[in-house]
């Protein structure tokens, strides 16, 4: 059960800088979910959400502004489970 995150208005962020971006309203049920970046130029902030999200910190990390258009994916809410949270917790295994 993936779901999209989406931005709710147009929203300019300057280079090397970080802004909170309002998103659409996730129609889901109470508990805890993992909100994973989508493949963008920018940095979306990961992690436990729950189904008030309303807001979500994103850096642009170009050295030009960069225009987050109204209703683009930033990414996407899925289910928390056991391995997402130790993710969290504990970063990437090293390789």
């Amino acid at each position: 059960m993936d779901r999209p995150v989406h931005a709710t208005k147009m929203r300019v962020i300057p280079p090397q800088a970080a802004a909170v971006v309002e998103v659409h309203k996730l129609d889901l049920p109470e508990r805890d979910y993992f909100c994973e970046p989508a493949d963008t130029n920018l940095c979306l902030f990961a992690g436990i959400v729950n189904n008030g999200m309303k807001l979500v910190l994103v850096k642009n990390e170009t050295v030009k502004f960069v225009k987050i258009p109204r209703n683009m994916r930033l990414g996407q809410v899925v289910e928390c489970t056991l391995d997402k949270g130790l993710f969290m917790l504990l970063g990437r295994p090293s390789e």
